[in-house]
């Protein structure tokens, strides 16, 4: 060690350590003390028990949670939901496919795009399931009428959900 440093050190041992005040009545605290002997150890704050929520408030944040999932999983799949409620005055419509002109160049095919569909014997989530189609069948669309189509499947005729079928040109 270097004699500056040295003599550095040994002037601030010899120095008396600065008193502390406390922080609460602003006296002097002893040089080891670990308190201040006015105002005593500190006080721990005070443990608050944990709440715990009612049948009620379980239900309904539950409810929120089922609500929300419900209308992302609406808004992902686009799903209209005009169809599923009677007396809607959604007025018919025609697929577009359905309204272009036949060309001898290609041809349109329609094929089930989910695991398994209903054939239903009206266009209408009430109706009658006449068969149900797996997915991948070509199915050959007739009419398009309010998101429902009238398809040819095999030997029958019913109706399909328009948006659980794909369109590919060939």
């Amino acid at each position: 060690m270097t004699p500056e440093k040295a003599s550095h050190i040994r002037l601030l041992e010899s120095q008396p350590r600065n008193s502390v005040d406390c922080t609460a009545c602003g006296e002097p605290v002893p040089p080891k003390a670990i308190f201040c002997p006015n105002c005593g150890p500190p006080v721990l704050p005070e443990e608050h028990p944990e709440v715990e929520l009612t049948g009620g408030q379980t239900t309904a944040r539950i409810f929120v949670l089922v609500l929300l999932f419900s209308a992302l999983v609406v808004y992902e799949m686009d799903v209209d939901l005009a169809g599923y409620f009677k007396g809607s005055s959604t007025p018919p419509t025609q697929n577009p496919a359905q309204t272009l002109s036949q060309d001898e160049d290609f041809e349109v095919r329609h094929f089930i795009n989910v695991d398994w569909a209903n054939l239903r014997d009206r266009g209408s989530m009430e109706s009658k399931i006449v068969q149900a189609i797996k997915k991948g069948s070509e199915v050959k669309v007739l009419e398009t009428v309010n998101n429902w189509s009238k398809i040819k499947y095999k030997d029958k005729t019913g109706w399909v959900y328009s948006s659980l079928l794909t369109a590919r040109v060939k």
